[in-house]
């Protein structure tokens, strides 16, 4: 695994780089700090902790230039920005139960050496089985910038994202 990892401002940039034409940017919680920092010691930050169905391991909301975001952790390790429908962020402080989720999504055992995210947006037709916009981006921790990707693991990417797809919504 790459020693590099993202903050919020890196997703938030990711996903807001085209505008509204994506809604979800898919990396994998390892890679994220903040997530590492409040799924293993429970530190949120910026975060604020929201109920979560499983296989959504943890949910968390948090605020950047005005606009709220949503970020939901499913069992697979895959996390997925949204941004968040008006209303409040998060849970009362009487509400929040913080709970181990477990070292497998922190491990990052099985992941590249390299910060790949995987953009969602809207179906491109009108059937329910329509495919949807997406693309496979990689993060330069040189360059603090996100750029399209087509490498060899750009099928692989996706195909972790697709798989928790439905339970990310």
């Amino acid at each position: 695994m790459t020693d590099a990892v993202l903050t919020l401002d890196d997703l938030v940039h990711g996903l807001e780089r085209d505008g509204t034409r994506y809604q979800a940017l898919d990396v994998f919680a390892a890679n994220v700090q903040q997530l590492r920092d409040a799924l293993s010691g429970g530190a949120l930050g910026d975060l604020q902790r929201v109920p979560a169905t499983p296989p959504v391991r943890a949910a968390f909301v948090f605020r950047r230039n005005g606009t709220g975001y949503q970020l939901k952790v499913h069992e697979s390790g895959i996390a997925r920005l949204s941004r968040q429908a008006t209303g409040p962020l998060g849970l009362s402080d009487e509400q929040v139960a913080l709970g181990a989720i477990g070292a497998a999504l922190l491990s990052g055992k099985d992941l590249p050496g390299m910060l790949l995210g995987f953009l969602v947006g809207a179906a491109l037709g009108e059937s329910p089985d329509s495919p949807r916009r997406v693309l496979t981006i990689r993060y330069s921790a040189e360059e603090r910038r996100w750029r399209a990707y087509d490498g060899p693991l750009a099928k692989w990417m996706r195909d972790q994202s697709l798989m928790a797809d439905p339970a990310l919504g």
